[in-house]
């Protein structure tokens, strides 16, 4: 097909009147390459039977020479491109679209924000206030549901609507400010910001409604912030029955337009379409420090199986549903700890290049005669969805869907038993980088009629360090993709008693390239060119547990390390000081038993190894009086 009708098939495609009733059968009549690469995603300007999932791009993230390919369907946001994607290439970094519309709030960084109508919810951390914004923020809040951005959510069959995600430090920075103004010290302690990824939904009258879930947290192990607290923001206006409901009590039911809600994200919560109007509204989180926080494996468990049964429904939709029920159980978790499903579990059964597994997206199980070295390096370029010779690993693996409520070991060792052992080799270093001779020329100045670049002292002085560059990166990787043969680096895998470690090289040195040249022409780089390329993947991620039983190895990778959970239990405990006399007049001063009291009253649901609050309270009381110190 020429490009001018590719051309024309994508401006189908995002024509006013929609593209017609046989745009679908031409589509799937076309299979061709993808025209570029957007950060290593391959991309296409039009639909095709593999490249039909639409998303948008910052322009500067494609080619030059193909950019103008590319539609730019929304005329306020000119820096945005559509492009079209195979969701089979998608892996857990560019799963979602998060789009960048800091530039759409670009002329409002300074505006002042106001809450009026403050009031708390008679079920504890609730609180509604309804949100002041000067006009041209407004008129930028409103602009958003006519981006056409919305897409499917990928968790449909928990909800209805469609919804897209953008990011916007400006916007978060002023409900920052404000929420610390507004909310009382019992959410804004610890409050570090308001997470300036959004989530725009939307709901047409009829639309199923979001089912009861709890929001799944974010989490920033490294700097140990979580979030606690949901906050949404209603755009337009509305009747719902209800709108939104909280652990069963209704909060709103009559929505006015600019409504603002924060609450606890320990609670179970659903919402339901306006019954005449759209209804339209930004989701965030407030984020906090929070040191008080636990660790179960159960949880992190969870929380790998719903990201990767969920890129696995590009594959197999019956998987949704699974999917969305593991992120809610994971996300309920954080708060009340894990509860085991009686329901059975899905296994993944895969096949890539003879060699068989089986996954869950956190339990990998392998035959035993497949080498550990090798069964990790399988399980990390399953989960990430890793390109091996430019396919995607996923799509390079056949595979099955096989329910169970536990592993059937003896049946699953039989399936495995019947596969390869494969064995990765070493990358030959020495048929990439051969000896360089000594030099023996100077450059082409001095020696114009002699000159051999190869013999060339500045030229061989360049070849070395660049030698000595790419080699440094290709020792610090475990594996590097050769054309579409893989390599292991056995140097850069610790297989360990217990587990195995990817060794990578986080940080890399700059290299100085630095020479004297003489006359005009090419420069020194200029000759240097390139033979091959090799992919090095250095992966940053937690060690691989490996256990061996019934004949099965067994793998438990862990790629997002989300096991947080609060620990319900450590509350501040104020520390007792002898009072003088004025100060103990002195009313604005702090009382041990006022801030000792929430820890005697609130009796809450803790884990059994625990003693219930007050009982830790009691005993701190027993501790004051005692006659001898314990």
């Amino acid at each position: 097909m020429r490009a001018p009708s590719l051309e024309r098939l994508r401006d189908r495609f995002f024509s006013p009147d929609g593209p017609g009733a046989d745009f679908q059968a031409e589509v799937d009549a076309i299979d061709a390459l993808h025209t570029t690469r957007a950060q290593g995603l391959p991309v296409c300007f039009h639909p095709t039977r593999r490249f039909k999932s639409v998303r948008y791009v910052d322009h500067s993230l494609l080619s030059e020479d193909v950019r103008s390919l590319f539609a730019r369907p929304i005329r306020t946001e000119r820096n945005l491109c559509a492009v079209f994607v195979d969701p089979r290439d998608l892996s857990f970094h560019d799963f979602e679209n998060i789009l960048s519309l800091d530039r759409h709030f670009d002329s409002t960084t300074s505006a002042r924000l106001t809450a009026t109508n403050a009031r708390q919810s008679s079920l504890g951390s609730i609180f509604t206030f309804t949100l002041g914004a000067p006009s041209g923020l407004r008129e930028k809040l409103d602009a958003l549901d006519g981006l056409g951005l919305y897409v499917p959510p990928f968790n449909a069959s928990a909800r209805g609507g469609e919804r897209f995600i953008f990011h916007c430090a400006s916007l978060a920075a002023q409900l920052t400010a404000l929420l610390k103004d507004t909310l009382p010290q019992s959410i804004t302690t610890g409050l570090v910001h308001v997470n300036p990824v959004f989530r725009c939904n939307r709901f047409e009258p009829g639309d199923e409604k979001f089912h009861e879930h709890h929001d799944t947290p974010y989490f920033d192990r490294a700097r140990r912030h979580v979030s606690r607290h949901t906050l949404l923001l209603y755009l337009t206006e509305g009747e719902g029955r209800p709108a939104l409901q909280i652990e069963g009590m209704d909060v709103l039911t009559n929505v006015e337009r600019m409504t603002c809600v924060v609450f606890d994200q320990k609670y179970a919560h659903e919402g339901r379409a306006f019954a005449s109007t759209r209804k339209v509204f930004l989701r965030t989180e407030l984020i906090c420090t929070v040191p008080a926080l636990e660790e179960s494996d159960a949880i992190a468990a969870e929380f790998a199986k719903a990201t990767y049964l969920t890129s696995e429904t590009t594959f197999r939709p019956e998987l949704a549903a699974y999917g969305g029920a593991m992120y809610e159980r994971a996300a309920e978790a954080h708060w009340t700890g894990i509860v085991r499903s009686t329901t059975n579990e899905p296994f993944l059964l895969k096949t890539f290049r003879g060699v068989r597994f089986a996954s869950n997206g956190y339990d990998f199980f392998f035959a035993e005669k497949v080498p550990l070295d090798t069964a990790a390096l399988l399980a990390f370029f399953d989960v990430v969805n890793a390109s091996i010779g430019g396919v995607a690993f996923k799509k390079a693996c056949t595979s099955e869907l096989k329910s169970t409520s536990d592993v059937e070991r003896s049946w699953l060792r039989d399936w495995l038993s019947k596969g390869e052992g494969l064995e990765l080799t070493s990358l030959p270093f020495s048929s990439l980088f051969p000896p360089i001779e000594a030099p023996v020329t100077c450059c082409p100045t001095h020696m114009p009629t002699l000159f051999d670049p190869s013999l060339s002292e500045e030229i061989t002085t360049l070849q070395w360090k660049a030698q000595a560059f790419t080699r440094e990166r290709l020792e610090a990787s475990p594996v590097q993709v050769f054309g579409k043969e893989l390599f292991v680096n056995a140097l850069q895998v610790d297989v360990t008693a217990s587990a195995v470690h990817l060794l990578s090289k986080q940080r890399l040195e700059r290299v100085n390239f630095a020479a004297c040249w003489n006359s005009a022409g090419p420069d020194v780089p200029d000759y240097l060119g390139v033979e091959s390329t090799v992919t090095a993947y250095q992966p940053l991620v937690p060690p691989i547990p490996h256990f061996l039983a019934h004949g099965l190895t067994h793998l438990c990778f862990d790629l997002f390390r989300n096991s947080w959970w609060v620990d319900v239990n450590a509350e501040s405990v104020p520390i007792p000081v002898v009072l003088t006399r004025d100060e103990a007049e002195d009313e604005r001063l702090p009382r041990w038993l006022d801030a000792a009291d929430p820890l005697v009253r609130g009796v809450s649901v803790s884990r059994p190894k625990y003693p219930p609050f007050w009982a830790r309270a009691r005993r701190l009381v027993d501790l004051l009086y005692a006659d001898e110190p314990t």
